[in-house]
């Protein structure tokens, strides 16, 4: 029987479900995420749990298809938007994983909202919020948040998996746009709203 995986980084678990090609579901697999709250109103997960979360739940349904003598077709994945990794040139993860519900950069987006925030809008298609990684960006610039200041890269958990285990540092439009940094009308990074972020665009990615 041919197969296919869908694997789902969530905020509370990652799963894997099995189905065949009729849309039949085979079986499924399921790892529980750790969220930290080190101060109210932060939420962190470690990044290198997931990885290894993620692979685990892979294994535990290849398993199930190799078992059944089945063929495996595809993987295809999703994640969970705005959440922001500082990360050095070397795949290392400088900080946890803020992820969308950290709200520690609250004051910041009140105060892109009264300036910049409108002409960003317009750029990016991406509220100013404090789920936004361009406003997670702007309290790590303010707060001279050390991971920040060593990063080589910012990454979501999709861009960090998909580096670790191909060694790629790519990125698909939906989670490129998620960022609050990606200009929706050009499909290009913005320099104006990098510059506002404190970052620059690297070549490779």
């Amino acid at each position: 029987m041919k197969t296919v995986i869908g694997l789902d980084i969530g905020t509370t678990s990652v799963k894997a479900v099995v189905y065949d090609t009729n849309g039949n579901l085979l079986t499924e697999a399921e790892e529980m995420i750790t969220t930290l709250h080190p101060v109210p109103g932060w939420a962190e997960q470690d990044p290198d749990e997931i990885l290894v979360k993620t692979r685990q739940v892979l294994k535990s349904a290849a398993a199930a298809i190799r078992d059944e003598g089945n063929t495996l077709l595809a993987v295809g994945f999703s994640s969970a938007m705005h959440s922001l990794i500082c990360v050095d040139k070397n795949k290392r993860a400088l900080s946890n994983m803020l992820i969308w519900s950290d709200g520690r950069s609250s004051e910041q987006a009140v105060k892109l909202n009264s300036g910049a925030g409108k002409e960003v809008y317009s750029r990016t298609g991406t509220p100013i919020h404090p789920m936004s990684p361009f406003v997670k960006l702007h309290w790590m610039r303010e707060t001279a948040f050390m991971p920040y200041q060593e990063a080589a890269y910012f990454l979501s958990m999709k861009e960090y998996l998909l580096w670790h285990w191909f060694g790629k540092r790519v990125i698909d439009y939906a989670m490129a746009s998620a960022t609050g940094l990606y200009n929706v009308t050009t499909k290009k990074w913005d320099e104006t709203v990098l510059r506002l972020a404190g970052i620059q665009k690297r070549t490779a990615f």
